[in-house]
């Protein structure tokens, strides 16, 4: 389970199958404050959740919750998240896309 990375993230469940010409934020993906529940189960060909080419050229680093930091690449990030076990939702609880849900300070 991830507990915290870093900002250049991109996208939310249940994934995109296309990326955006400009990313939010600067580049950077999304303008704090926010809350996105990232999701669990990505299809074949989704492109997001992803990291943005503002920071570590495509690829991120994420706490996780044994107490290590990895790097990761997009495809990677997904793998995280689809093997998380995370099944947390966002408010309300009866939202449709759940696991994995990220605050943006």
């Amino acid at each position: 389970m991830a507990l915290a990375g870093d900002r250049n993230i991109y996208g939310q469940g249940p994934g995109l199958q296309q990326l955006p010409p400009t990313f939010p934020g600067n580049g950077y993906g999304y303008v704090s404050p926010a809350a996105i529940a990232m999701g669990t189960n990505f299809g074949a060909n989704v492109v997001t959740p992803c990291w943005t080419d503002k920071m570590h050229q495509k690829n991120g680093n994420v706490l996780l919750a044994d107490g290590s930091v990895q790097q990761l690449s997009s495809s990677k990030l997904r793998d995280q998240f689809r093997n998380s076990g995370d099944t947390t939702t966002l408010a309300p609880a009866s939202a449709s896309i759940v696991g994995n849900c990220l605050a943006m300070p």
